[in-house]
């Protein structure tokens, strides 16, 4: 009897303290209310930021696609090229990672809004007062 009531407790004591950390988390906020969004983002992706004007009104690839992409991905990975002469101008390959997949839901492009998949052009832009706005 003894020895149940040891263990009754010891099961009540741990399933009171596993209680505190299942709480559900709630999403972080700035101090404005919008999501927090810092920390350390990866743009190592085979997706585009912008969709390119093949998958122009086509907000998603199909399996066959995707998977052609990443095949050819991962087969030019590997060919030998030949160093260019001259200055190249700017840095090589090896700084950049390209990602070596789509992102899992196969989306065109990382931005979804507006549905063009493009960023949006600012208004101002638009109209060509943003020039004459900054030299008034």
């Amino acid at each position: 009897m003894r020895k149940r009531c040891s263990v009754l407790l010891t099961v009540a004591v741990v399933a009171w303290s596993l209680s505190d950390s299942v709480v559900a988390q709630s999403t972080l906020r700035t101090p404005w209310g919008a999501p927090d969004l810092q920390g350390v983002w990866t743009g190592s992706t085979m997706t585009p930021l912008e969709r390119r004007p093949e998958h122009a009104g086509k907000d998603v690839l199909t399996e066959e696609e995707a998977a052609a992409l990443e095949r050819r991905a991962d087969e030019s990975r590997f060919v030998e090229r030949e160093p260019s002469d001259g200055d190249p101008g700017t840095y090589n390959q090896i700084w950049f990672d390209p990602g070596t997949r789509i992102v899992s839901d196969r989306r065109t492009a990382l931005i979804t809004a507006p549905s063009d998949g493009q960023v949006p052009i600012p208004l101002l832009w638009r109209n060509g007062t943003a020039s004459r706005a900054h030299t008034a």
